[in-house]
């Protein structure tokens, strides 16, 4: 359905208007409007009843009576009918409180239809009422027809369904839809009045009958129920407490509590409200308030009359009668002069703008009666204010005060000047539009009442303060990530946006509720689409009434800007700007109206849209036809005006065209998802390429082959490895059809690599055949990255030394090709070697020179993973037969929380989840147990979200040490076990070697002496000398298993052992090898080599931060002294265990955790 717009009641004139000027093409708009129908019931049987004369001068006077109300409300009428009205709220002006709008002018509607219903009834006996319906909704308006006969029409299926609603209703009542009543349920009281059919389908919609307006303080909006907390607004809460507070001490005072719509001034006039109840001063301090109204402004003393009505309790409706019996009631308490003058006045008030109670002044009386009405008016004020309470103090509150009409506001500032003679405290909350009669009045009380006047400025809510409002109503932390970032970019510090975004998403189900006895918050609903936070349609009106002020030409140019972005360079503008208009004008003239800000003026001019809803709001507005040219516009301004830069402007360009729906949006993306994948943007890569895929698909375009390698790596660093395999083994297919060597390449590797953490020989097989290829293809670097991989492989299958062969080999590659970036890769990766081969400080060195590099090639990635090594080489209780080289646990801790840093700037899962693993094995080992329990557990999180198998096998291992030093044996052997499950699963022998031997030192502590020797000969030669770090653990734990039963020697032989092939160049025990051979010569008499064995083991395990070793080592010690009778020399030891004890327990947050360590211990 379509209605013509218009602001007159006569079609002829109507007409000729039309024809005076020309049709504004391209100026339709779509807009959030508010439909109003209103028709006679049973019109055609009253119409048959009266006759044509009689019933055409029925019809004159209720349209009469029809179209006031809607004028008064600022609508618009949009068509007469023969027994009906179409009004609109929201087109061709808009406001932010359409909706209330329209029904106000529903119900006084009806009200205003009462006396000719009267009259009609008493002359022709016949029952004449009207029924109302009104909804809202996106409609298109604009001017639409021919060149010679055009109307301003608006379009759009929210007519139907408020003409439905309307046709559906009862007589004498206001029904509206689903949408107007979320947008006004606090406002009004209303009452379910079941369901019409809605289209096809047999889709229904819920109708609301509304019963009457509410008498609406403090806060207007409140989510589903929910009351949102108070953040970031402490400090001004504590001034208004303190203003409150000082009425009891006699002095009064004027605050004015300035900010944008929606930062929390009514929220904070709420506080106050509830301090003063809570403060038991209600007997003793009196309160009126009152909340303004936006089309109250344009009466003359309208917020003067709203502010009688609440204080007096008079309705609209209310008889002249009536009025007279309430004022007297309520100034009963006042002397009898000054009530009878204050009930001549507010009356004489009331009936100015319109409302009827008492006749105007005649035009010939008019300028005399105002002037002594003011003096009346003026002096009565007084008068009330200073009796109101009895004479004791008064708190008097204006909401929204910016609204006020200019006499009512100049009431008002008369009435401030009693703060020097009474305590009376003035709380007016207004925006800060200084075009408004009451900016005036501010700032003449804040210089006439300096002393007494504080103003508070509200600025948006740090994004901290945000972020705790949106988890009080998303149920803590556990909100999307992308949904939480979203609503802070788009509500940026403004509650009340955060509290309409999160309702918006409420009313179209995305969330629902979940929470226990002590309050209610929202959850995502299982499979709900969360990708896009827009603006709800209860903000659009606030920023479209802004909008609405600009002439034709600020719009359309305001509109091209919010096509270009949330920033747009003036001379991008200009290309889209026509000649004839000055930009210059436009832009001061936007930027005046705070519509938008400069930015930057170099190396361009640059503006910015001063908030994002703006932008939403203004962009919303263009329809879609228009919205695609200016976007294919701007794409080619862009490509022209950037030519020599297009690369970094590859995510915009290809931005437009997808928005213009043209073919050259899909290159451009997949050039936009290369520069996204080369900062580690893996979400930025998938979401561009999803762009361009939907496109493709829509156009029946072919995809790059790129696009399936760039997706790969993305899932990959996402953690997404099946998705990945997909992907690669895609793109492996289409570079085989297209014989493209290099593109089938990049397929193996990134194949092998996402197979690597389930499949490790199935990875070997794709590496070798990427290194037959790059031999093939005859590309020194393809080779030298091949044997990177292959080399890698060889290393986490427990062959490090032939894996620091292929990485040697592929150094001296990129050494002689010039390549510091894989110089830098191969580092990294000869670190994991030699670290697998058991030469930790080898490895450390190693990593300090990739570290170096990696650094100098803002190589984030890269680096990330050697700071994370470089951590894990500092010792751990998978590699205690080497000692590390010497580092300072601040040191370590700062390398380990820098890669957590890189990994999540980057969105690499992965390797946040490797990293905190190598924090709580490095931390763990030193006896820092809550620490290593944190990082542990974090890692174990995230290696499960993405179903990463091999770190959350590593993530357990860790967990299962700290549990296994604890106390909690059986918890520990159930987590080596179900690790070394996923070590079988994915064919990692290094895993299955290393696990392998930690779950045997369990086994061995809980006396499981056959399983621990079945466990150690599955993965252990007794025969084979050790050539791996996992070897030799395995060996090491073997060497505990000798000695637990009963068999010292062949312990200490397995040491000796280990000690002859330690890697590097030093041949020294490691402080747990030098732990173990004290206690098995101990156990075989040699005290004196027992005794040098671990006071060496000590100063080693010392010196390297071992602590929970040197409590094991002191313990040692006590035992042999005591063993051969020094007892008094066992005492030192005995006090040194103590204090390593005393340490260990105090780093244990946990209070059951810690006495659980102490007893265990002390065993």
């Amino acid at each position: 359905m379509s209605a013509t717009i218009t602001r007159t009641t006569a079609a002829a004139a109507a007409s000729a208007n039309l024809r005076t000027r020309e049709p504004r093409r391209g100026m339709d708009e779509r807009r959030i409007v508010t439909v109003l129908f209103c028709d006679v019931v049973r019109s055609s049987y009253l119409a048959e009843q009266l006759g044509p004369e009689d019933w055409a001068d029925v019809m004159q006077e209720a349209f009469e009576r029809l179209i006031e109300p809607v004028e008064r409300y600022d609508g618009s009428i949009g068509r007469l009918m023969g027994d009906a009205i179409l009004a609109f709220f929201g087109a061709p002006n808009a406001h932010e409180d359409d909706p209330q709008r329209a029904i106000m002018a529903g119900l006084a509607i009806l009200d205003a239809i009462q006396p000719l219903r009267d009259r009609v009834l008493r002359t022709w006996g016949l029952d004449f009422n009207v029924r109302i319906g009104i909804n809202t909704g996106v409609l298109v308006v604009g001017d639409f027809g021919s060149r010679d006969w055009f109307e301003y029409t608006a379009m759009g299926d929210a007519i139907n369904l408020a003409a439905k609603i309307q046709q559906a209703g009862q007589g004498g009542r206001v029904h509206v839809a689903t949408a107007t009543y979320r947008l006004t349920e606090p406002l009004f009281a209303f009452e379910p009045a079941g369901e019409i059919e809605i289209g096809g389908a047999g889709r229904r919609e819920a109708v609301y009958r509304v019963v009457g307006q509410l008498d609406v303080a403090g806060k207007l909006w409140d989510v589903a129920g929910m009351g949102a907390p108070l953040v970031g607004r402490e400090a001004e809460l504590d001034i208004l407490r303190q203003a409150f507070d000082r009425l009891s001490e006699g002095q009064g005072g004027i605050i004015f509590l300035v900010g944008e719509a929606g930062l929390g001034k009514s929220r904070l006039l709420d506080e106050l409200r509830r301090y003063r109840e809570a403060s038991g001063k209600q007997g003793e301090i009196g309160w009126v308030e009152n909340r303004l109204i936006s089309y109250e402004a344009s009466l003359p003393y309208g917020a003067l009359q709203s502010r009688f009505r609440k204080s007096f309790g008079i309705q609209r409706h209310d008889s002249p009668e009536v009025v007279h019996t309430k004022l007297n009631q309520v100034l009963a308490p006042f002397p009898a002069d000054i009530r009878a003058r204050a009930v001549t006045v507010v009356e004489r008030a009331l009936s100015i703008g319109g409302d009827g109670l008492l006749p105007a002044p005649s035009p010939a009386e008019a300028e005399r009666a105002g002037q002594e009405f003011r003096r009346e008016l003026y002096s009565v004020a007084l008068h009330l204010l200073r009796g109101w309470n009895g004479g004791g103090p008064l708190v008097f509150v204006s909401d929204d005060q910016h609204w006020s009409d200019a006499p009512s506001a100049d009431v008002l500032l008369h009435a401030m000047q009693l703060v020097e003679s009474m305590p009376i405290l003035f709380v007016c909350a207004l925006r800060p539009e200084t075009h408004r009669p009451v900016w005036s009045m501010k700032e003449t009380a804040q210089a006439r009442y300096p002393d007494r006047t504080t103003e508070i400025r509200l600025r948006p809510l740090e994004s901290q303060d945000s972020a705790r409002l949106i988890d009080a109503f998303l149920g803590g932390g556990d909100a999307p990530a992308e949904l939480r970032r979203r609503i802070l970019e788009r509500a940026e510090g403004n509650p009340l946006f955060v509290e309409e975004m999160v309702r918006s998403l409420i009313d179209r189900g995305l969330l629902e509720a979940c929470g226990d006895d002590e309050g209610l918050c929202w959850k995502p609903v299982a499979g709900a689409d969360l990708s896009s936070v827009v603006i709800p349609d209860s903000l659009q009106g606030l920023f479209q009434e802004r909008v609405d002020r600009l002439d034709p030409v600020a719009r359309q140019v305001l509109q091209q800007a919010a096509v270009v972005g949330r920033t747009f360079y003036k001379i991008v503008l200009a290309e889209l700007t026509d000649p004839s208009v000055s930009l210059d004008d436009v832009l001061e003239t936007l930027s005046r109206a705070d519509l938008i800000r400069e930015s930057s003026q170099a190396p361009e001019q640059e503006f910015a849209f001063r908030h994002p809803l703006i932008l939403e709001t203004v962009y919303q507005a263009i329809p879609r036809r228009r919205r695609q040219e200016f976007h294919l516009r701007v794409g080619e301004v862009i490509e022209r005006l950037f030519a020599t830069r297009l690369d970094e402007r590859a995510g915009r360009i290809g931005h437009h065209y997808y928005e213009a729906a043209d073919p050259r949006a899909v290159d451009w993306l997949v050039r936009a998802a290369e520069q996204a994948q080369r900062v580690y943007e893996p979400n930025a890569v998938l979401e561009v390429l999803r762009r361009a895929e939907e496109l493709a698909t829509r156009l029946s375009l072919p995809m790059p082959p790129a696009a399936c390698l760039l997706r790969g790596h993305a899932h990959e660093l996402t953690g997404d490895y099946d998705a990945a395999r997909e992907d690669f083994q895609h793109a492996l297919e289409v570079a085989r059809a297209s014989a493209d060597a290099r593109a089938e390449w990049e397929a193996l590797i990134g194949l092998g690599l996402a197979w690597s953490e389930r499949d490790y020989p199935r990875a070997g097989q794709l590496f070798q055949q990427a290194l037959a290829l790059a031999r093939s293809i005859g590309d020194d670097t393809l080779l030298a990255r091949s044997l990177n991989r292959l080399g890698n492989w060889y290393s986490n299958l427990e062959q490090p030394d032939k894996g620091i062969e292929v990485h040697s080999e592929a150094l001296e590659i990129f050494h002689r090709v010039g390549s510091e970036a894989g110089t830098s890769e191969t580092l990294d990766l000869l670190g994991i070697a030699r670290f697998l081969a058991g030469d930790l400080r080898a490895s450390a060195e190693v990593y300090d020179d990739a570290i170096a590099l990696f650094s100098r090639l803002g190589d984030r990635r890269g680096l990330a993973s050697s700071l994370a090594m470089r951590v894990l080489a500092t010792g751990s209780e998978q590699s205690l037969t080497v000692d590390p080289r010497n580092v300072a646990l601040d040191d370590l801790v700062r390398d380990g929380e820098r890669a957590l840093d890189l990994t999540r700037d980057i969105r690499w899962q992965a390797a946040e989840a490797f990293t905190n693993f190598c924090l709580a094995s490095a931390l763990h080992v030193r006896g820092e147990f809550s620490k290593a329990l944190t990082f542990g557990v974090e890692g174990l999180q995230i290696a499960e979200s993405i179903e990463h198998r091999q770190w959350t096998l590593a993530s357990n291992v860790a967990i299962a040490a700290v549990e296994f030093d604890l106390g909690m044996a059986s918890a520990a052997r159930q987590r080596y076990e179900y690790a070394l499950a996923i070590a079988h699963e994915i064919g990692s022998v290094h895993w299955r070697r290393s696990v392998s031997a930690l779950l045997a030192s369990v086994l061995i502590a809980q006396g499981a002496y056959e399983d621990a020797r079945r466990m150690l000969d599955s993965v252990v030669s007794d025969s084979a000398a050790p050539t791996s770090l996992a070897q030799r653990e395995g060996c090491y734990h073997r060497a505990v298993l000798r000695l637990a039963t009963g068999q010292p020697q062949a312990a200490l032989d397995i040491l000796d052992q280990l000690v002859d092939l330690t890697p590097g160049s030093e041949r020294r025990p490691s402080a747990h090898v030098g732990y173990l051979r004290g206690r098995a010569l101990t156990a075989l008499g040699r005290v004196d080599e027992a005794e040098a064995a671990l006071l060496a083991a000590r100063r080693r395990a010392e010196s390297l931060g071992f602590r929970p070793l040197s409590l094991e080592i002191e313990l040692a010690l006590a035992e042999l002294y005591t063993r051969v009778g020094r007892a008094a020399e066992a005492e030192d030891p005995k006090a040194r265990a103590d204090v390593w004890r005393a340490a260990l327990a105090a780093a244990i947050d946990d209070p059951q955790l810690r006495a659980q360590f102490v007893g265990v211990a002390l065993g």
